[in-house]
């Protein structure tokens, strides 16, 4: 990589546009002048200066870019793009976190003081001497708090202090030169022709292939190196200007600078060429995982192949353990399967009681439907780690380590732990003595795999249960167990818990009863119970083939044990008949209950309905209208047709008029008084209702839904409250209301 880099370049890396890259480099980024061919001058950024994510992006960039290069003339590929800080080494930036801290304290230490600098340099280093002293004792060190809570790491890394020292951090801080406090050790360190040489490509080019092929042997990689950039090459000088051609170092020479790069960079090499190691060894994990709230909270279950061989070869141990106490279980089986898991999870039940969760890996036999139809129907909850993250279960990846390390190695038949091992185990022997053996023989084979579960029980109990543990304090598995005082949930019958962890047939053991029954396994099965078209849920009992045990598909409600007559040696034609009498039975029962329900009904379906209508049907009258007799010519002649036509009027003398009388007429009743009594009818109905009510009468379906809605109604509760407001003398006349 580059030692000096333009903005473009920076900007590139960055995923940013040049103005935006320009803009972060106004931040105080140091930089130097360089004058183009053209007469231009253009600014140029020294890599080591810049912010480590600046720095990690370029590195990353010209890893990318000599991956590329390298995938065209060598095979296999280079491998992905390594990240990381190829310029800073880790002593310097200890010495220099070491130094910020140290000011940071002195800082808190004057503040709470009100010293000036030249009061406070001399006080802080002689607390500072004996807090150190206190440190290299293993005290608890003594002093201003703002000393006596700084690491210790801080005070083994600078053991030494005075004035002067803490004068010179102070002043370096203050003035922004914060890498002048990790020191000039090493000052030449990365000029050399390697690390500089064709603008610092070459020592990227080594870096990508050792991740590539860590096997390559010096020499190999040398030649390389050679082919790639050729036996010299341009030397860059600090100031980022070529001055000349310098020759690569010879095979030993290049060999040290491979051995030390190597030592600088063991993460990133580590990371590139075996992840998972990488990820075990050197990824932040901070923090503490969450334990559970109390025993028999989270289970943890993980599986690995044994790492002792069998008289009947290798098997695979199951190991359960409960988060809280860290107490353990473990099963010996000969090959992985979710009936070895089912196997282990009823031990543990029947032992220990039932958990609220269970968490495993992603692993086919965790996920298989027996295994999570048995967590559904005991209602524990199932939770499943991340793909590829055994850290979500760490304690129980530890808890196999443990076994493997700690046991396997001191049974007969130990194989190791890798090719490794087994080669030295292997190597015992010389190859004359062990030509011709089986492996059994190799690895001296004594056990099956009796012998193994009854050895790894003994050993759980005796040892690793009482043994203390540093993840609970110091206490025993067995202890933390035993401190407990919540509730247990414990399954009484264990009969119960064996017929519910039954095989399943497949399809999760649901079925659909058919007129001849459940078919299963080319086999029919019928019981009492059974009606043809429901869904059920099957269970196969493990010691005879001619039962199956049913339950409901919706709630695991049992239902019956149902039977095939051929597996049983059963008459097929007696249990025929007994099922039709069964069936008949049923239908009697069924019958006799529609009847009577049927009884219960008016004959005259119609009436029924009338009456229902009626009685929701408000008492209203309509109105009367003013008419007019309507006639036509059709409608004239079609009555004298009919003899409707009207008789002339007799002619009669005319009499004098009798002087006009004016008589008293009663008042004829008007739609808003027919309305009136109306409501007060349909109160008066609702406080009747309401008195059988209280009396504890039980009123019919229409009555009861006709009170209860007409009670919600703004009519009711009007009359209601004026009723009330009359009682209390508040108003009259509330007929008119």
């Amino acid at each position: 990589m580059k030692a000096w880099v333009t903005i473009g370049e920076i900007a590139s890396a960055l995923g940013l546009s040049k103005r935006a890259a320009e803009i972060r480099a106004e931040a105080g980024w140091a930089y130097s002048e360089q004058t183009l061919p053209t007469g231009n001058r253009r600014r140029i950024y020294d890599v080591k200066a810049l912010p480590a994510d600046v720095r990690d992006a370029l590195t990353s960039a010209a890893l990318r870019r000599v991956g590329a290069d390298l995938a065209l003339k060598l095979a296999p590929p280079v491998p992905a793009a390594v990240l990381g800080e190829l310029s800073a080494g880790p002593k310097a930036a200890q010495r220099r976190d070491v130094k910020v801290a140290i000011f940071e304290a002195y800082e808190r230490f004057r503040a709470s003081l009100g010293y000036t600098d030249r009061k406070a340099w001399p006080v802080f280093a002689a607390f500072y001497i004996h807090a150190v002293a206190a440190v290299k004792m293993t005290l608890a060190v003594d002093g201003p708090e703002a000393i006596s809570k700084l690491p210790k790491w801080v005070f083994e890394a600078h053991p030494k202090m005075s004035a002067a020292t803490i004068r010179r951090i102070c002043e370096h801080i203050r003035k922004g030169q914060v890498a002048r406090l990790a020191g000039a050790y090493r000052n030449r360190a990365g000029s050399g022709v390697l690390d500089r040489g064709a603008a610092g490509e070459i020592k990227t080019a080594i870096l990508a292939m050792i991740t590539m092929q860590p096997h390559l042997s010096i020499e190999t990689l040398r030649t390389q190196i050679v082919a790639r950039f050729g036996i010299e090459v341009e030397w860059a000088t600090n100031q980022g200007e070529l001055t000349k051609r310098a020759p690569l170092p010879g095979l030993r020479q290049f060999q040290r600078y491979v051995d030390r790069l190597k030592e600088d960079h063991a993460g990133l090499i580590l990371r590139e060429t075996n992840p998972d190691a990488w990820k075990g060894r050197n990824r932040f994990a901070f923090g503490t995982q969450p334990t559970g709230k109390g025993l028999n909270d989270i289970w943890l279950i993980d599986a690995s192949p044994a790492d002792i061989l069998l008289l009947d070869g290798r098997h695979s141990v199951y190991v359960l353990l409960d988060l809280w106490s860290r107490r353990m279980m473990v099963l010996v089986t000969k090959t992985p399967r979710a009936e070895a898991v089912v196997a282990l999870l009823r031990a543990a039940i029947l032992a220990w009681g039932v958990p609220n969760e269970v968490r495993t890996d992603n692993g086919s036999d965790f996920l298989a439907m027996r295994v999570r139809g048995v967590l559904r129907m005991l209602k524990i909850e199932h939770d499943v780690a991340r793909a590829y993250t055994p850290e979500d279960k760490a304690h129980v990846e530890r808890a196999i380590g443990t076994l493997q390390h700690n046991l396997m190695p001191q049974l007969p038949g130990f194989i190791g732990h890798n090719v490794t091992d087994r080669t030295a185990i292997e190597n015992r022997k010389s190859f004359a003595a062990r030509l011709g053996e089986t492996p059994e023989e190799t690895f001296c084979v004594e056990l099956d795999q009796a012998r193994l579960q009854g050895r790894i029980n003994d050993w759980v109990e005796i040892y690793y249960d009482r043994d203390e543990h540093g993840g609970l304090n110091g206490l025993s598995p067995f202890a933390q167990a035993a401190s407990y005082t919540g509730t247990v949930r414990r399954v009484e019958s264990e009969r119960a818990l064996d017929m519910l962890l039954m095989e399943l047939p497949g399809g999760e053991g649901f079925r659909k009863v058919s007129k001849k029954g459940i078919r299963l396994e080319n086999a029919s099965f019928w019981g009492p119970g059974l009606e043809v078209g429901h869904k059920v849920r099957v269970r196969l009992d493990p010691v005879d083939m001619g039962r199956v045990y049913v339950y409901t598909a919706d709630d695991d409600a049992f239902v019956c044990v149902a039977e095939n007559p051929e597996r049983l040696g059963i008459d097929r034609a007696k249990m025929a008949a007994r099922a039709k009498a069964v069936q008949a039975e049923k239908i009697k029962l069924e019958r006799a209950a529609l009847r009577r329900s049927k009884a219960g009904f008016k004959k005259d379906l119609l009436e029924a309905t009338l009456d229902a209508a009626r009685e929701r049907m408000a008492p209203v009258v309509a109105f009367p209208r003013p008419t007019e007799t309507y006639t036509t010519p059709a409608l004239a002649a079609a009555a004298d047709a009919a003899g409707e036509a009207p008789a002339p009027a007799p002619v009669v003398a005319v009499q004098p008029l009798a002087p006009a009388q004016i008589i008293s007429l009663g008042r004829s009743p008007t739609a808003i008084d027919a309305e009136q009594d109306a409501k007060h009818r349909r109160y008066a109905e609702w406080k009747a209702l309401s008195a059988r009510i209280a009396a504890g009468e039980e009123l019919n379906e229409g009555d009861a839904r006709w009170h209860l809605r007409y009670g919600r109604d703004a009519e009711c509760r009007a009359l209601v409250l004026i009723e009330r407001l009359e009682a209390e003398g508040k108003v009259t006349g509330s007929r008119s209301a």
